[in-house]
């Protein structure tokens, strides 16, 4: 757990460390047309207590930060308000106790959050937002809220990928740490 987390924010950092510092074009050209939404589709990895209970799982998220995504933006704010919502399944794991076979439950989750969005560089947002989510498990919802720390580092004028940590903590339950590996599309 501890060297999965520490893989997973050696790779944020090593990233931010590429990109080196953004000067403002004022060379009186036109900027390009920035996007405003994305969608994301990625796997879901598990950490901690929630990695012995349940598998890797699938994830797909939307965000929204006006005229912010794309490799060619230049952000006149390093700092604007985002949204982003999602949902994210991870299937249970078999476990023996005493003796006898127990199978976990699938959990699904459905959340809505809220926050700012990041851009340090030109094909890089960084977005921290926090929310409600529902968690459904073996049939029952469950209100809770849970916070998003997700990387987007554009290869393309549409294409991002980068990785991302979830937190979600429910009453009467452990905290559910998860991290992310995503690949978005803005438009």
């Amino acid at each position: 757990m501890k060297k999965n987390l520490f893989l997973l924010f050696a790779g944020c950092l090593l990233t931010t460390g590429i990109l080196g510092q953004v000067t403002d074009p004022k060379d009186g050209k036109l900027q390009p047309k920035a996007m405003s939404n994305a969608v994301a589709l990625g796997l879901t990895f598990p950490m901690g207590a929630f990695n012995q209970t349940h598998t890797p799982g699938l994830t797909f998220d939307f965000f929204r930060s006006l005229h912010r995504y794309g490799n060619d933006v230049f952000a006149t704010k390093l700092i604007k308000f985002a949204m982003n919502g999602g949902m994210s399944y991870n299937a249970g794991k078999s476990t023996t106790t005493a003796g006898y076979e127990f199978r976990y439950g699938g959990i699904f989750t459905l959340y809505a959050a809220a926050g700012i969005d990041y851009k340090p560089a030109i094909p890089l947002n960084i977005s921290l937002t926090a929310g409600p989510v529902m968690s459904i498990y073996e049939g029952t919802a469950d209100l809770s809220a849970g916070v998003y720390l997700i990387w987007n580092y554009f290869i393309s004028k549409k294409i991002a990928v980068g990785p991302g940590i979830s937190y979600r903590k429910q009453a009467k339950a452990d905290a559910l740490w998860s991290g992310t590996i995503k690949v978005s599309h803005a438009f």
